[in-house]
Protein backbone atom coordinates (compact mmCIF):
# COMPACT_ATOMS: atom_id res chain seq x y z
CA UNK A 1 0.00 0.00 0.00
CA UNK A 2 2.86 2.32 0.93
CA UNK A 3 4.70 1.66 -2.55
CA UNK A 4 0.99 1.97 -4.13
CA UNK A 5 0.89 5.42 -2.57
CA UNK A 6 4.50 6.66 -3.04
CA UNK A 7 3.77 5.64 -6.67
CA UNK A 8 0.58 7.78 -7.17
CA UNK A 9 2.08 10.90 -5.47
CA UNK A 10 5.32 10.65 -7.58
CA UNK A 11 2.90 10.20 -11.12
CA UNK A 12 0.93 13.31 -9.67
CA UNK A 13 4.40 15.60 -8.67
CA UNK A 14 5.99 14.16 -12.42
CA UNK A 15 2.35 15.51 -14.19
CA UNK A 16 2.28 18.76 -12.43
CA UNK A 17 5.97 19.47 -12.93
CA UNK A 18 4.92 18.87 -16.91
CA UNK A 19 2.03 21.20 -16.56
CA UNK A 20 3.83 23.88 -15.33
CA UNK A 21 6.83 23.35 -17.75
CA UNK A 22 4.11 23.97 -20.75
CA UNK A 23 1.96 26.75 -19.04
CA UNK A 24 5.67 28.43 -18.84
CA UNK A 25 6.77 27.94 -22.31
CA UNK A 26 3.93 29.17 -23.62
CA UNK A 27 3.59 31.88 -21.31
CA UNK A 28 6.96 32.75 -22.86
CA UNK A 29 5.00 32.31 -26.21
CA UNK A 30 2.48 34.14 -25.76
CA UNK A 31 2.83 37.20 -23.81
CA UNK A 32 3.46 40.51 -24.86
CA UNK A 33 6.84 41.49 -26.05
CA UNK A 34 8.54 45.01 -25.73
CA UNK A 35 10.90 45.36 -27.85
CA UNK A 36 12.32 48.38 -28.86
CA UNK A 37 12.97 47.62 -32.37
CA UNK A 38 9.24 46.67 -33.00
CA UNK A 39 7.01 49.70 -29.98
CA UNK A 40 10.16 51.40 -28.86
CA UNK A 41 9.71 50.04 -25.45
CA UNK A 42 12.80 48.10 -24.47
CA UNK A 43 11.49 45.84 -21.23
CA UNK A 44 11.76 42.16 -22.73
CA UNK A 45 15.32 42.55 -24.20
CA UNK A 46 16.04 44.45 -20.96
CA UNK A 47 15.18 41.38 -18.75
CA UNK A 48 16.26 38.64 -20.97
CA UNK A 49 20.29 40.26 -21.24
CA UNK A 50 19.90 41.12 -17.58
CA UNK A 51 19.04 37.49 -16.72
CA UNK A 52 21.83 36.14 -18.33
CA UNK A 53 24.65 38.56 -17.45
CA UNK A 54 27.40 36.68 -14.87
CA UNK A 55 26.68 37.36 -11.20
CA UNK A 56 28.18 39.94 -9.60
CA UNK A 57 29.60 41.11 -12.72
CA UNK A 58 28.34 45.21 -12.97
CA UNK A 59 30.16 47.91 -10.79
CA UNK A 60 27.41 50.91 -11.77
CA UNK A 61 23.80 50.17 -12.35
CA UNK A 62 21.10 52.87 -13.75
CA UNK A 63 17.54 53.01 -12.93
CA UNK A 64 14.91 55.49 -14.45
CA UNK A 65 12.91 55.99 -17.02
CA UNK A 66 13.15 56.71 -21.04
CA UNK A 67 15.30 59.44 -20.14
CA UNK A 68 18.00 56.52 -19.05
CA UNK A 69 17.42 53.74 -21.51
CA UNK A 70 18.16 56.57 -24.45
CA UNK A 71 20.57 58.53 -23.04
CA UNK A 72 23.26 56.50 -20.92
CA UNK A 73 25.13 54.35 -23.52
CA UNK A 74 27.11 51.37 -20.90
CA UNK A 75 28.90 50.14 -23.81
CA UNK A 76 30.37 54.43 -24.26
CA UNK A 77 30.40 54.05 -19.92
CA UNK A 78 33.01 51.12 -20.39
CA UNK A 79 35.10 52.41 -23.42
CA UNK A 80 35.64 55.47 -21.38
CA UNK A 81 36.30 54.19 -17.43
CA UNK A 82 36.56 50.14 -17.80
CA UNK A 83 33.23 50.33 -15.86
CA UNK A 84 30.82 47.74 -15.80
CA UNK A 85 27.40 48.78 -16.23
CA UNK A 86 23.30 48.81 -17.27
CA UNK A 87 20.43 50.12 -17.82
CA UNK A 88 17.55 48.55 -15.79
CA UNK A 89 15.56 51.54 -17.34
CA UNK A 90 11.65 51.19 -18.54
CA UNK A 91 9.43 53.32 -20.38
CA UNK A 92 7.83 55.89 -17.91
CA UNK A 93 9.25 54.36 -14.96
CA UNK A 94 8.46 55.60 -11.84
CA UNK A 95 10.10 55.38 -8.33
CA UNK A 96 7.57 52.18 -6.96
CA UNK A 97 9.11 50.01 -10.15
CA UNK A 98 12.87 51.51 -9.32
CA UNK A 99 12.60 50.05 -5.93
CA UNK A 100 11.43 46.72 -6.75
CA UNK A 101 13.80 46.72 -9.77
CA UNK A 102 16.82 47.53 -7.61
CA UNK A 103 15.33 44.65 -5.23
CA UNK A 104 15.48 42.43 -8.08
CA UNK A 105 18.56 43.63 -8.81
CA UNK A 106 20.43 42.54 -5.80
CA UNK A 107 19.54 39.02 -6.09
CA UNK A 108 22.69 38.89 -9.02
CA UNK A 109 24.70 41.96 -9.03
CA UNK A 110 26.83 43.81 -5.82
CA UNK A 111 27.37 46.96 -7.82
CA UNK A 112 29.29 49.70 -6.11
CA UNK A 113 26.99 52.75 -7.40
CA UNK A 114 23.82 53.08 -8.52
CA UNK A 115 22.65 55.98 -10.65
CA UNK A 116 18.73 57.18 -10.11
CA UNK A 117 17.54 58.93 -12.46
CA UNK A 118 14.69 61.39 -10.16
CA UNK A 119 12.92 62.93 -13.31
CA UNK A 120 9.69 60.55 -11.56
CA UNK A 121 9.75 62.39 -8.05
CA UNK A 122 7.73 65.22 -9.75
CA UNK A 123 5.52 63.18 -12.74
CA UNK A 124 2.50 65.45 -12.02
CA UNK A 125 0.78 62.66 -14.36
CA UNK A 126 -2.22 63.87 -16.81
CA UNK A 127 -5.74 62.05 -16.01
CA UNK A 128 -4.89 60.44 -19.29
CA UNK A 129 -1.13 59.71 -18.56
CA UNK A 130 -2.88 58.18 -14.96
CA UNK A 131 -4.78 55.65 -17.23
CA UNK A 132 -1.50 54.25 -19.13
CA UNK A 133 0.44 53.80 -15.37
CA UNK A 134 -0.80 50.43 -15.59
CA UNK A 135 0.21 49.41 -18.91
CA UNK A 136 3.52 50.89 -18.02
CA UNK A 137 3.80 48.63 -15.01
CA UNK A 138 2.63 45.89 -17.04
CA UNK A 139 5.90 46.50 -19.65
CA UNK A 140 8.02 46.45 -16.15
CA UNK A 141 7.19 43.55 -14.31
CA UNK A 142 5.80 41.02 -16.98
CA UNK A 143 9.17 39.56 -18.31
CA UNK A 144 10.68 39.53 -14.69
CA UNK A 145 11.10 36.49 -12.96
CA UNK A 146 8.55 34.97 -10.26
CA UNK A 147 9.72 35.27 -6.91
CA UNK A 148 8.43 37.02 -3.37
CA UNK A 149 10.02 40.56 -5.08
CA UNK A 150 7.71 40.37 -7.95
CA UNK A 151 4.76 39.15 -5.64
CA UNK A 152 5.51 41.65 -3.52
CA UNK A 153 5.46 44.48 -6.12
CA UNK A 154 2.22 43.02 -7.85
CA UNK A 155 0.54 42.87 -4.02
CA UNK A 156 1.39 46.65 -3.80
CA UNK A 157 0.60 47.54 -7.00
CA UNK A 158 -3.21 46.36 -6.82
CA UNK A 159 -3.60 48.62 -3.29
CA UNK A 160 -3.27 51.73 -5.99
CA UNK A 161 -5.13 49.72 -8.96
CA UNK A 162 -8.33 47.19 -6.99
CA UNK A 163 -8.73 46.29 -10.93
CA UNK A 164 -5.51 44.81 -11.30
CA UNK A 165 -5.64 41.08 -11.35
CA UNK A 166 -2.73 39.46 -9.32
CA UNK A 167 -3.32 36.05 -11.53
CA UNK A 168 -3.03 37.50 -14.51
CA UNK A 169 0.00 39.30 -13.63
CA UNK A 170 2.42 36.88 -11.92
CA UNK A 171 1.14 34.48 -14.73
CA UNK A 172 0.70 36.84 -17.95
CA UNK A 173 -0.59 33.75 -20.19
CA UNK A 174 -3.91 34.30 -18.84
CA UNK A 175 -4.03 37.77 -20.28
CA UNK A 176 -2.34 37.05 -23.50
CA UNK A 177 -3.79 33.47 -23.79
CA UNK A 178 -5.87 34.76 -26.90
CA UNK A 179 -3.10 36.05 -28.70
CA UNK A 180 -2.31 33.39 -31.57
CA UNK A 181 -3.21 35.88 -34.52
CA UNK A 182 -0.38 38.32 -33.12
CA UNK A 183 2.51 36.24 -33.01
CA UNK A 184 5.84 37.25 -35.05
CA UNK A 185 9.29 36.25 -35.06
CA UNK A 186 9.91 37.80 -31.70
CA UNK A 187 8.05 35.41 -29.89
CA UNK A 188 9.95 32.65 -31.44
CA UNK A 189 13.38 33.74 -31.61
CA UNK A 190 16.05 35.21 -29.59
CA UNK A 191 17.65 36.90 -32.49
CA UNK A 192 14.40 39.22 -32.85
CA UNK A 193 15.98 40.81 -29.63
CA UNK A 194 19.19 42.57 -30.41
CA UNK A 195 17.83 46.28 -30.73
CA UNK A 196 19.02 46.97 -27.19
CA UNK A 197 22.33 46.66 -26.04
CA UNK A 198 23.41 46.26 -22.09
CA UNK A 199 19.92 47.65 -20.88
CA UNK A 200 20.37 50.90 -23.87
CA UNK A 201 18.07 51.66 -26.80
CA UNK A 202 19.63 53.18 -30.11
CA UNK A 203 17.43 56.09 -31.65
CA UNK A 204 18.53 57.58 -34.40
CA UNK A 205 15.57 60.47 -34.55
CA UNK A 206 16.58 63.66 -34.33
CA UNK A 207 14.11 66.54 -32.90
CA UNK A 208 13.32 69.75 -34.46
CA UNK A 209 15.34 73.18 -34.58
CA UNK A 210 14.96 73.81 -30.72
CA UNK A 211 17.26 76.13 -28.65
CA UNK A 212 18.22 74.60 -25.15
CA UNK A 213 19.89 76.86 -22.76
CA UNK A 214 19.22 75.34 -19.45
CA UNK A 215 18.86 76.82 -16.36
CA UNK A 216 21.34 79.37 -14.07
CA UNK A 217 19.48 79.79 -11.28
CA UNK A 218 17.33 77.46 -9.51
CA UNK A 219 13.75 78.25 -8.30
CA UNK A 220 11.91 77.70 -4.86
CA UNK A 221 11.96 73.97 -4.39
CA UNK A 222 8.91 71.91 -5.58
CA UNK A 223 7.39 69.85 -3.37
CA UNK A 224 7.26 66.46 -3.97
CA UNK A 225 3.96 63.85 -4.09
CA UNK A 226 4.26 62.76 -0.54
CA UNK A 227 3.85 58.89 -2.21
CA UNK A 228 7.02 59.61 -4.66
CA UNK A 229 9.32 60.94 -1.90
CA UNK A 230 8.56 57.99 0.56
CA UNK A 231 9.59 55.68 -2.44
CA UNK A 232 13.01 57.61 -2.69
CA UNK A 233 13.50 57.21 0.93
CA UNK A 234 12.54 53.57 0.29
CA UNK A 235 15.01 53.62 -2.24
CA UNK A 236 18.12 55.57 -0.31
CA UNK A 237 17.49 53.01 2.75
CA UNK A 238 18.07 50.03 0.38
CA UNK A 239 21.30 51.63 -0.83
CA UNK A 240 22.40 52.40 2.44
CA UNK A 241 21.69 48.31 3.60
CA UNK A 242 23.92 47.54 0.98
CA UNK A 243 26.68 49.51 0.80
CA UNK A 244 25.94 51.09 -1.99
CA UNK A 245 26.45 54.56 -3.28
CA UNK A 246 23.26 55.83 -4.33
CA UNK A 247 23.89 58.67 -7.19
CA UNK A 248 20.97 61.17 -8.12
CA UNK A 249 21.01 62.81 -11.50
CA UNK A 250 18.12 64.70 -13.94
CA UNK A 251 19.43 64.38 -17.78
CA UNK A 252 19.19 66.56 -20.31
CA UNK A 253 15.00 67.20 -21.03
CA UNK A 254 13.73 70.83 -22.53
CA UNK A 255 10.65 71.22 -20.14
CA UNK A 256 12.21 70.41 -16.72
CA UNK A 257 11.50 73.14 -14.35
CA UNK A 258 14.72 74.35 -12.35
CA UNK A 259 12.07 74.16 -9.02
CA UNK A 260 12.37 69.63 -9.52
CA UNK A 261 15.48 69.95 -9.66
CA UNK A 262 15.82 72.14 -6.24
CA UNK A 263 13.72 69.22 -4.62
CA UNK A 264 16.21 66.92 -6.19
CA UNK A 265 19.53 68.50 -4.84
CA UNK A 266 17.65 69.80 -1.45
CA UNK A 267 17.10 65.53 -0.98
CA UNK A 268 20.48 65.16 -2.08
CA UNK A 269 21.67 67.41 0.45
CA UNK A 270 19.99 65.60 3.28
CA UNK A 271 20.94 62.51 3.19
CA UNK A 272 24.48 62.86 2.16
CA UNK A 273 24.19 62.03 -1.51
CA UNK A 274 26.10 63.22 -5.00
CA UNK A 275 23.50 65.15 -7.19
CA UNK A 276 24.51 65.48 -10.95
CA UNK A 277 21.88 67.82 -13.09
CA UNK A 278 22.71 68.12 -16.50
CA UNK A 279 20.22 70.43 -16.64
CA UNK A 280 21.67 73.15 -15.06
CA UNK A 281 23.71 75.57 -17.17
CA UNK A 282 27.48 74.87 -16.83
CA UNK A 283 26.84 71.31 -17.08
CA UNK A 284 24.92 71.86 -20.19
CA UNK A 285 27.35 73.78 -21.44
CA UNK A 286 30.07 71.55 -20.72
CA UNK A 287 28.27 69.05 -23.46
CA UNK A 288 27.62 71.61 -25.66
CA UNK A 289 24.22 69.70 -26.83
CA UNK A 290 22.99 70.71 -30.61
CA UNK A 291 19.39 69.52 -30.07
CA UNK A 292 18.73 69.14 -33.83
CA UNK A 293 21.58 66.41 -33.82
CA UNK A 294 21.36 64.67 -30.65
CA UNK A 295 18.37 64.54 -29.19
CA UNK A 296 15.48 62.64 -30.60
CA UNK A 297 13.08 65.06 -29.51
CA UNK A 298 12.45 67.72 -26.30
CA UNK A 299 12.64 65.16 -23.40
CA UNK A 300 15.49 62.45 -25.04
CA UNK A 301 19.09 62.17 -26.63
CA UNK A 302 19.50 60.43 -29.52
CA UNK A 303 22.69 57.97 -29.73
CA UNK A 304 25.31 60.59 -30.25
CA UNK A 305 23.66 62.76 -27.86
CA UNK A 306 24.63 59.63 -25.40
CA UNK A 307 27.42 59.29 -26.51
CA UNK A 308 28.34 62.96 -25.20
CA UNK A 309 26.14 62.54 -22.32
CA UNK A 310 27.82 59.32 -21.47
CA UNK A 311 30.80 60.68 -21.55
CA UNK A 312 30.30 63.42 -19.20
CA UNK A 313 28.89 60.87 -16.70
CA UNK A 314 32.36 58.72 -17.07
CA UNK A 315 34.32 61.86 -15.70
CA UNK A 316 31.79 62.59 -12.68
CA UNK A 317 31.93 58.65 -11.55
CA UNK A 318 35.58 59.18 -12.08
CA UNK A 319 35.66 62.10 -10.16
CA UNK A 320 33.61 60.66 -7.66
CA UNK A 321 36.07 57.71 -7.15
CA UNK A 322 34.19 54.65 -9.08
CA UNK A 323 36.85 52.18 -10.01
CA UNK A 324 36.48 49.60 -12.27
CA UNK A 325 36.58 46.02 -11.16
CA UNK A 326 38.54 44.64 -14.64
CA UNK A 327 38.06 44.26 -17.89
CA UNK A 328 35.57 41.60 -19.25
CA UNK A 329 35.35 39.75 -22.24
CA UNK A 330 31.71 39.92 -22.29
CA UNK A 331 31.92 44.24 -22.12
CA UNK A 332 33.93 43.79 -25.21
CA UNK A 333 31.91 42.34 -27.22
CA UNK A 334 28.95 44.63 -26.07
CA UNK A 335 31.43 47.71 -27.00
CA UNK A 336 32.27 45.88 -30.32
CA UNK A 337 28.33 45.72 -30.89
CA UNK A 338 28.19 49.60 -30.36
CA UNK A 339 30.67 50.22 -32.43
CA UNK A 340 29.38 48.31 -34.82
CA UNK A 341 25.47 50.24 -34.73
CA UNK A 342 27.45 53.41 -34.76
CA UNK A 343 28.70 52.62 -38.01
CA UNK A 344 25.75 51.10 -39.29
CA UNK A 345 24.34 54.38 -39.34
CA UNK A 346 27.74 56.17 -40.53
CA UNK A 347 27.24 53.97 -43.54
CA UNK A 348 23.84 54.84 -44.27
CA UNK A 349 24.95 58.97 -44.77
CA UNK A 350 28.04 58.38 -47.18
CA UNK A 351 27.61 59.83 -50.61
CA UNK A 352 31.10 59.54 -52.05
CA UNK A 353 31.42 56.38 -54.36
CA UNK A 354 35.41 55.51 -53.03
CA UNK A 355 34.22 56.53 -49.66
CA UNK A 356 31.28 54.44 -49.59
CA UNK A 357 33.07 51.25 -51.56
CA UNK A 358 35.84 51.20 -48.94
CA UNK A 359 33.91 51.77 -45.86
CA UNK A 360 31.68 48.48 -46.81
CA UNK A 361 34.38 46.13 -48.05
CA UNK A 362 36.73 47.04 -44.90
CA UNK A 363 34.51 46.19 -42.44
CA UNK A 364 32.44 42.84 -41.25
CA UNK A 365 29.06 43.65 -44.08
CA UNK A 366 27.81 41.16 -46.56
CA UNK A 367 27.85 43.38 -49.66
CA UNK A 368 25.75 42.47 -52.57
CA UNK A 369 26.59 44.73 -55.57
CA UNK A 370 24.07 44.28 -58.58
CA UNK A 371 25.10 46.25 -62.32
CA UNK A 372 22.52 47.39 -64.96
CA UNK A 373 22.48 48.68 -67.89
CA UNK A 374 26.10 50.77 -68.32
CA UNK A 375 26.90 50.37 -65.13
CA UNK A 376 30.61 50.43 -65.39
CA UNK A 377 30.58 53.42 -68.16
CA UNK A 378 31.36 56.61 -65.47
CA UNK A 379 33.91 54.17 -63.43
CA UNK A 380 37.52 55.45 -63.56
CA UNK A 381 40.31 52.94 -63.21
CA UNK A 382 41.07 54.19 -59.27
CA UNK A 383 36.90 52.92 -58.93
CA UNK A 384 37.36 49.89 -60.49
CA UNK A 385 40.08 48.78 -58.29
CA UNK A 386 38.48 49.80 -55.45
CA UNK A 387 35.98 47.53 -55.91
CA UNK A 388 38.07 44.66 -57.60
CA UNK A 389 40.12 44.75 -54.18
CA UNK A 390 36.97 43.74 -52.50
CA UNK A 391 36.33 40.95 -54.83
CA UNK A 392 38.62 38.52 -54.92
CA UNK A 393 39.41 37.15 -58.53
CA UNK A 394 37.37 39.90 -60.28
CA UNK A 395 38.59 41.69 -63.36
CA UNK A 396 37.09 45.14 -64.47
CA UNK A 397 39.50 45.53 -67.74
CA UNK A 398 36.82 44.56 -70.23
CA UNK A 399 33.36 45.49 -68.45
CA UNK A 400 31.63 48.16 -70.43
CA UNK A 401 28.24 46.70 -70.84
CA UNK A 402 28.64 44.10 -68.76
CA UNK A 403 26.13 41.86 -66.88
CA UNK A 404 27.82 41.59 -63.00
CA UNK A 405 26.73 40.39 -59.66
CA UNK A 406 28.80 40.45 -56.74
CA UNK A 407 28.69 39.41 -52.94
CA UNK A 408 30.92 39.93 -50.67
CA UNK A 409 31.68 39.21 -46.50
CA UNK A 410 33.81 37.81 -44.10
CA UNK A 411 34.06 33.82 -44.67
CA UNK A 412 33.20 32.86 -41.83
CA UNK A 413 29.45 34.15 -42.44
CA UNK A 414 29.22 31.55 -45.82
CA UNK A 415 27.70 28.46 -45.83
CA UNK A 416 28.28 27.82 -49.69
CA UNK A 417 31.70 27.21 -50.83
CA UNK A 418 30.90 26.42 -54.31
CA UNK A 419 33.12 27.46 -57.54
CA UNK A 420 32.22 30.84 -57.66
CA UNK A 421 34.02 31.12 -53.68
CA UNK A 422 37.23 32.83 -53.87
CA UNK A 423 39.05 33.41 -50.20
CA UNK A 424 41.41 36.22 -49.59
CA UNK A 425 42.44 37.27 -45.96
CA UNK A 426 39.77 35.55 -44.41
CA UNK A 427 37.05 37.01 -46.82
CA UNK A 428 35.20 35.74 -49.74
CA UNK A 429 33.50 36.78 -52.30
CA UNK A 430 31.05 35.43 -55.08
CA UNK A 431 31.44 37.11 -58.62
CA UNK A 432 30.04 36.68 -62.03
CA UNK A 433 30.71 39.35 -64.61
CA UNK A 434 29.81 38.70 -68.42
CA UNK A 435 27.43 39.54 -71.43
CA UNK A 436 24.39 37.51 -70.69
CA UNK A 437 21.98 38.41 -67.88
CA UNK A 438 23.26 36.51 -64.89
CA UNK A 439 21.11 35.34 -61.98
CA UNK A 440 22.83 33.99 -58.60
CA UNK A 441 20.90 32.74 -55.48
CA UNK A 442 22.20 30.72 -52.50
CA UNK A 443 22.14 31.30 -48.49
CA UNK A 444 24.41 32.57 -45.73
CA UNK A 445 25.31 30.59 -42.59
CA UNK A 446 23.31 32.67 -40.88
CA UNK A 447 20.32 31.03 -42.48
CA UNK A 448 19.72 34.39 -44.70
CA UNK A 449 18.45 33.83 -48.36
CA UNK A 450 19.51 35.47 -51.32
CA UNK A 451 19.02 36.06 -54.74
CA UNK A 452 21.12 38.90 -57.51
CA UNK A 453 19.94 39.25 -60.84
CA UNK A 454 21.72 41.21 -63.39
CA UNK A 455 21.05 42.31 -67.04
CA UNK A 456 23.20 44.71 -68.37
CA UNK A 457 23.36 46.95 -71.66
CA UNK A 458 24.53 43.40 -73.38
CA UNK A 459 21.82 41.39 -72.26
CA UNK A 460 19.26 43.91 -71.97
CA UNK A 461 19.85 45.45 -75.78
CA UNK A 462 18.63 41.81 -77.21
CA UNK A 463 16.39 41.21 -74.36
CA UNK A 464 12.72 41.25 -74.27
CA UNK A 465 12.72 41.91 -70.36
CA UNK A 466 15.09 45.38 -70.64
CA UNK A 467 17.20 46.10 -67.84
CA UNK A 468 17.10 44.96 -64.26
CA UNK A 469 19.25 45.02 -61.23
CA UNK A 470 17.75 42.67 -58.46
CA UNK A 471 18.76 41.90 -54.47
CA UNK A 472 16.68 39.95 -52.85
CA UNK A 473 17.75 39.57 -48.98
CA UNK A 474 15.49 37.31 -46.92
CA UNK A 475 13.18 37.48 -49.78
CA UNK A 476 12.93 41.61 -49.80
CA UNK A 477 13.82 43.25 -52.91
CA UNK A 478 15.77 46.02 -52.06
CA UNK A 479 17.65 46.69 -54.79
CA UNK A 480 17.27 50.48 -56.68
CA UNK A 481 16.92 49.16 -59.99
CA UNK A 482 18.61 52.30 -61.53
CA UNK A 483 21.38 52.61 -63.98
CA UNK A 484 24.58 51.82 -62.08
CA UNK A 485 26.07 49.93 -59.51
CA UNK A 486 23.41 48.71 -56.73
CA UNK A 487 24.21 47.88 -53.41
CA UNK A 488 22.43 45.99 -50.47
CA UNK A 489 24.48 45.89 -46.95
CA UNK A 490 23.83 43.28 -44.71
CA UNK A 491 25.51 43.23 -41.17
CA UNK A 492 25.51 39.90 -40.15
CA UNK A 493 26.38 40.91 -36.48
CA UNK A 494 23.21 42.85 -36.01
CA UNK A 495 21.50 40.78 -39.06
CA UNK A 496 19.98 43.65 -40.39
CA UNK A 497 20.03 45.10 -43.88
CA UNK A 498 21.64 48.55 -42.71
CA UNK A 499 21.80 49.91 -46.19
CA UNK A 500 20.40 50.07 -49.84
CA UNK A 501 21.48 52.32 -52.56
CA UNK A 502 22.70 52.67 -56.24
CA UNK A 503 25.65 54.94 -57.45
CA UNK A 504 24.53 56.31 -60.78
CA UNK A 505 27.90 55.17 -62.38
CA UNK A 506 27.07 55.34 -66.13
CA UNK A 507 28.41 59.17 -66.05
CA UNK A 508 31.47 60.56 -64.25
CA UNK A 509 30.55 61.53 -61.04
CA UNK A 510 28.56 59.16 -59.71
CA UNK A 511 25.68 60.41 -58.36
CA UNK A 512 24.21 58.08 -55.44
CA UNK A 513 20.66 57.36 -54.99
CA UNK A 514 19.16 56.08 -51.74
CA UNK A 515 15.24 55.66 -50.79
CA UNK A 516 17.00 53.91 -47.38
CA UNK A 517 16.49 56.17 -44.13
CA UNK A 518 17.13 54.79 -40.80
CA UNK A 519 15.21 56.78 -38.29
CA UNK A 520 14.57 54.73 -35.08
Amino acid sequence: MQKKYIYRTAKIILLAAMLITVLFVLQNILRHKSIYKLDETPETEMWQEFYGLEKNSLDVVFFGNSHVYNGINPAVLYEETGLKSFDMSSSNQDLFVSYHLFKEMLKTQSPSVVVLDTYALHLNLTPKEESMRSTYYKMAFDDMKLSSNKIEAVREWKKEKDDIDIVERLFPIFEYHSRWEELNDADFSKDALRSVNLGYAYSFKTCEGKEFKGYDLYDEPMEPDYKYRAQLDKIIKLANENNIELVLVLLPDMTIESGTAAATGQIADENGLMFLDYNEASRLNVLNIVPEKEMRDVHHMNAFGAVKLTKALAKDLTDLGVVSSGSNAYFDKKLSYHNKVMLNREVSTIEDYGTYVDTVLNNEYIVFVSAKEEAFEGLTDSDKDALMRGFTGLDLSDCWGRSFVGVSGPEKYFLNKDDHLCRSDGRASYTILNTEKIDLSSTLKDGTGFELESIGYFAGAESEDGFNAEIKVAGRDLAENENGLNFVIYDPLTKEVIDWCVFISSVEDKPIYRSFYLDR
